[in-house]
């Protein structure tokens, strides 16, 4: 098991707020460099987990021409935290589709937006591996 990220502490002045964005690098197969992203947002827009996805999900479907969800689903992850996933597909170039799952999270007013980018073969194999990483997040 690799060692956890890395943590730090800083004091925001007023006007300031916290918008982490975490990127974790994974491997490059089939042509695409892999990459998990988190982003905590600490002041969501509301407090409904479904309403939250639903508009990140409408700005994607609105940005991105051609795009087709394949899956959009609550659920929970281990320990029963409250989890939101979509998975949809688009094409960047004639001759490469991208896959993306959208996985959210709530953990009291926090909200975890996960976003991860396969292959239509590393979906099916690298997925499971996000898949895990997400259901053992602990959020906190």
């Amino acid at each position: 098991m690799s060692p956890s990220n890395n943590r730090f502490k800083i004091e925001l002045p007023d006007g300031w707020e916290d918008q982490t964005v975490h990127y974790f690098m994974g491997p490059e197969e089939s042509g695409l460099q892999h990459s998990l992203s988190l982003q905590v947002d600490t002041q969501p827009d509301t407090d409904e987990l479904a309403d939250y996805a639903r508009e990140r999900i409408d700005q994607v479907l609105e940005s991105i021409p051609g795009v087709e969800i394949l899956k959009e689903e609550e659920k929970q992850l281990p320990g029963g935290v409250p989890a939101y996933e979509a998975v949809y597909k688009w094409a960047p170039s004639e001759d490469k589709v991208v896959f993306q799952k959208m996985v959210f999270v709530k953990h009291d007013d926090v909200m975890y937006n996960f976003n991860a980018t396969f292959t239509k073969k590393t979906i099916k194999t690298l997925g499971v591996e996000v898949d895990r990483m997400i259901a053992e997040f602990i959020p906190g």
